[in-house]
């Protein structure tokens, strides 16, 4: 569902779990780019079957932050525009 978000704390065991989930796909897809052009188009068909894709967009969507403003301490000028998340 649109604007629905999870919240995870660092160091959780969700956290863990979230972070292995998104370690696994950052593998699949440097197999992906390694891949010949033959093996690309078998691993494209399957993600594309298994609507794999559909579900880690699901997943990346529902871990963003509500609000993507970091809070990071930064040792920018303080005038600086807002740094957030996506910049």
């Amino acid at each position: 569902p649109v604007g629905e978000f999870a919240v995870i704390q660092p160091l959780s065991d969700e956290f863990c779990l979230v972070l292995g989930y998104l370690l696994t796909w950052k593998l699949i897809l440097a197999f992906f780019k390694a891949a010949s052009s033959q093996l690309r188009v078998l691993y494209s068909q399957y993600l594309r079957r298994t609507k794999s894709l559909n579900k880690l967009l699901y997943h990346l969507f529902r871990l963003m932050p509500e609000n993507p403003v970091f809070s990071g301490t930064t040792s920018e000028v303080p005038n600086k525009d807002t740094k957030t998340f996506f910049t």
